[in-house]
């Protein structure tokens, strides 16, 4: 049937064509995308967050208004200075260090000026505390495959490493806190796994 309607078309000069998605393909042709939203929530999966700007690598999990499809280890499609708040949640350990620097470093430069960050991500020295002791391979085989293969996760950080590299990525200051814990009302309730409270950083980047 495909074939049938595409050769009738183009016998009258029209032909069918794939688009990609328009925020998608936007985004993709190093274009500068102004949103209708200042506040950002990277990484979000199925979380959305209504009237937040909602970004994913992964289109199957996108489709409402307000998501966007983006690689965010790559440059971000946004101009400088642009959002007040940002949020991630269970994100940035999926991907390796220098890949979270670059990201942090694009975040810093399309946030304002003391606009604020807010990261919840597994502390390293928890995940190691809660494997102790980690003596021989059947241990040591336990904590790859629960905290590495299974969960895709490939670089942890403590917060000393956070706060380097967020601080060396254009960032002015960071506090912790801890679960839905927050200095901002914007932020008291976009953490979701109560079940990771012991075992993650949460932290509030300052710009």
């Amino acid at each position: 049937m495909k074939k049938i309607l595409k050769s009738l078309l183009r016998k009258t000069g029209y032909e069918i064509v794939c688009v990609k998605n328009y925020k998608k393909a936007a985004a993709e042709s190093g274009k500068i995308i102004y949103p209708d939203w200042n506040k950002i929530n990277y990484g979000c999966f199925n979380k959305i967050f209504d009237d937040w700007l909602n970004v994913d690598i992964n289109p199957r999990t996108l489709g409402a208004s307000n998501t966007l499809c983006l690689d965010l280890v790559k440059t971000h499609p946004f101009p400088d200075n642009y959002f007040e708040y940002a949020y991630t949640e269970d994100f940035i350990e999926h991907i390796a260090q220098h890949e979270q620097i670059f990201f942090l470093a694009e975040a810093a430069r399309t946030m304002k000026k003391n606009g604020v960050l807010r990261i919840s991500t597994p502390d390293l020295q928890k995940i190691i505390n809660k494997h102790q002791p980690l003596t021989g391979s059947p241990a040591a085989l336990k904590f790859y495959m629960e905290e590495y293969k299974l969960p895709a996760h490939i670089c942890y950080l403590t917060r000393d490493s956070l706060e380097s590299i967020c601080l060396g990525a254009g960032f002015s200051s960071i506090r912790f806190l801890s679960y839905q814990q927050s200095g901002y009302s914007v932020f008291r309730n976009t953490d979701t796994r109560p079940g990771q409270q012991d075992t993650n950083i949460f932290a509030e980047i300052i710009k």
